[in-house]
């Protein structure tokens, strides 16, 4: 399966958590820690090119819908 351009990533974020074992009160426990960064090619679970617009599925379960126009819009370098 091809990969989704970075060009429509621009923007997402993949949110997840870490775990970290600590002790408390004399008993180990597990701890959890949020994250959130930019969505990276390797985040995408499912992509679809409906058109106008791309479907991106995370790995983190969340659906996101880019316009292709933006990120045409945006992938282009200014002309001064």
């Amino acid at each position: 399966m091809a990969q989704v351009e970075e060009k429509y990533l621009k923007g997402l974020t993949f949110t997840g958590a870490t775990s970290k074992e600590v002790e408390k009160d004399g008993k180990k426990r597990v701890k959890w820690t949020a994250f959130e960064r930019p969505m990276k090619a390797d985040d995408v679970l499912a992509f679809a090119d409906k058109g106008s617009t791309v479907v991106i599925v995370g790995k983190d379960g969340r659906k996101h819908i880019v316009s292709k126009s933006a990120a045409k819009a945006e992938a282009k370098p200014e002309v001064k």
